[in-house]
């Protein structure tokens, strides 16, 4: 009897920034005059042959896994021209969304979830500025809330600009944020202010600029710029979609040649449907695909994709979605079809202050969602608004044991400083606080006045294909989708109203505006 196994199409991303055709700093170069392309990083370090993240090896990978990789796409060259192509699915993000789902909870629960109190007293520690000028060093200590002024970070970057200084490191970090936890205005003091745990960072062999502490990545200025100079109220992804014709083809290879016997049989039967699925597109939506977003987009979503279908570990405890497949004797194979797991924001709440001073974002912030989709006879995929218990048991455990991943893979740390700065963005739009502290950026909002490096992302993919034997039974399933951020949901169905416990009040002596400090603690 031939034997008959379980197979796992997957349908995901293959080009990984860690997979470079021609390496350049990943940070960038130091930002100075006479220097059109690139503008942020150290002055072009980097690690010898390193990517933007880890190198993996898929030839390590186990019996019955077969994969290929295009390491020549993905260049981070710091420069240069890259095409820039709209996209539908995948990695979503909507800031205003998520900001009117967080109205909609506080007015669910009456106002109980807004922290006024707390808020106000944060607030009266984080108002009076140090009079003393912040240095590079002083940015390296440990502050459990750090607070960072983008109007007077502007300054200090047109200061150092006007007298051909590069940036500094602290600049290019935010002054070490580990994450943006909180938004302030000082309408007083023309303020508005990013704030939350920060300290020493480092440069990773990866050539990622994380925590000295934690080994999480921090928050960038790139990234923060790419952000605000997008539409806060448009949602922003990537997605990963095979071609119809080509998934026809697949699933005609598929019924007209069973799984040969033996591990050589099926290895050519594997490598056959990979080569009927072939390239895939890879497409951006809401934002240039040449930025380093979009990159930390389109990795984490394929990453995701390799932890789902078993080809990289998650962490104990959690079990991949080809793990969970089990067929009992004398039960049906599962249908053949498509599922799709994406990336989406996770935020619990948006605290407001009743002054609307003060914001405090709460929840893990990356969530996983899945669904399944039918695949027609022409390899059309339709979205069944459904999700079979097994996927959506991945998708459900990967989001609980997010932290512990994030901790493992810092990929997905920095997807969500994306969604963090996203909202945060957001945020400051819809609250109208430019206005409130009067105060409109030109330069963090110039691309012209202050360029980002510009990094070569894909167009298309190759295909990944993992087989697993079962019970002799076997299932053929695509794998779709990737990162949708959608920060206006957030804002709109989160954000809860204060107690009425009293208003936040303000300090009179800030720090003046020329004596260059951006940044300070409240401790």
């Amino acid at each position: 009897m031939r034997r008959r196994c379980l197979v796992m199409l997957v349908v995901g991303l293959l080009a990984a920034p860690g997979l470079a055709q021609n390496p350049g700093p990943i940070n960038g170069i130091a930002l100075g005059p006479g220097n059109n392309n690139a503008v942020l990083g150290f002055g072009g370090q980097q690690a010898p042959g390193q990517g933007g993240g880890a190198n993996y090896d898929f030839d390590a990978l186990i019996d019955l896994i077969s994969s290929t990789v295009a390491s020549e796409t993905w260049a981070e060259n710091g420069g240069g021209e890259a095409e820039i192509r709209p996209f539908v699915g995948g990695v979503w993000a909507d800031a205003q969304g998520t900001l009117r789902q967080a109205a909609r909870a506080e007015k669910a629960l009456g106002g109980r979830l807004g922290l006024s109190a707390d808020l106000a007293k944060l607030r009266e520690r984080v108002v009076e500025v140090p009079q003393a000028r912040a240095s590079e060093s002083d940015a390296r200590r440990p502050s459990a809330l750090r607070c960072v002024s983008l109007p007077r970070l502007e300054r200090e970057i047109e200061r150092r600009l006007a007298a051909g200084k590069p940036l500094e490191e602290a600049m290019l970090t935010l002054a070490g944020l580990q994450r943006v936890e909180y938004v302030f205005v000082f309408p007083e003091t023309g303020d508005i202010a990013l704030a939350g745990p920060a300290g020493d960072w480092r440069l990773t062999d990866e050539r990622r600029l994380v925590s000295s502490d934690t080994g999480l990545p921090v928050v960038r200025l790139d990234d923060l710029l790419t952000l605000i100079r997008r539409d806060p109220a448009s949602p922003f992804g990537c997605s990963i979609d095979p071609r119809p014709e080509a998934l026809a083809a697949a699933q005609q290879y598929i019924t007209e040649h069973p799984i040969p016997s033996g591990r050589r049989g099926r290895d050519r039967w594997l490598e056959q449907v990979r080569e009927q699925v072939g390239l895939q597109d890879l497409t951006y939506l809401g934002m240039p695909g040449d930025t380093r977003v979009a990159c930390v987009l389109g990795e984490a979503d394929y990453h995701m994709k390799l932890v789902g279908m078993g080809l990289v570990d998650g962490v104990p405890g959690m079990e991949s979605y080809l793990e969970s497949i089990r067929v009992k004797p004398g039960e049906p194979a599962p249908a053949v079809g498509a599922v799709r797991w994406w990336f989406g924001m996770n935020y619990a709440a948006v605290e407001r202050s009743d002054a609307g001073d003060a914001f405090r974002i709460v929840g893990p912030g990356v969530k996983v969602m899945s669904e399944n989709e039918a695949l027609a006879d022409r390899g059309e995929r339709r979205p069944t608004g459904k999700s079979d218990e097994l996927s959506q048991a991945f998708a459900t455990g990967f989001t609980r044991n997010f932290p512990a991943l994030a901790e493992k893979y810092p990929v997905y740390a920095e997807l969500r400083n994306v969604f963090d700065l996203s909202l945060a963005a957001s945020l400051i739009a819809s609250e109208g606080l430019l206005q409130r502290a009067g105060w409109q950026p030109e330069m963090l909002t110039s691309a012209s006045a202050l360029p980002l490096p510009r990094y070569a992302a894909p167009t298309t993919v190759d295909t990944v294909a993992n087989l697993r034997v079962v019970n002799r039974r076997h299932v053929v399933a695509g794998v779709s989708g990737g990162v949708w951020a959608r920060p206006t949901d957030v804002l709109a169905k989160k954000t809860t109203a204060a107690k009425p416990d009293g208003p936040l009040q303000y300090a009179p002596q800030a720090a003046a505006a020329e004596s260059g400090v951006w940044w300070w603690d409240a401790e």
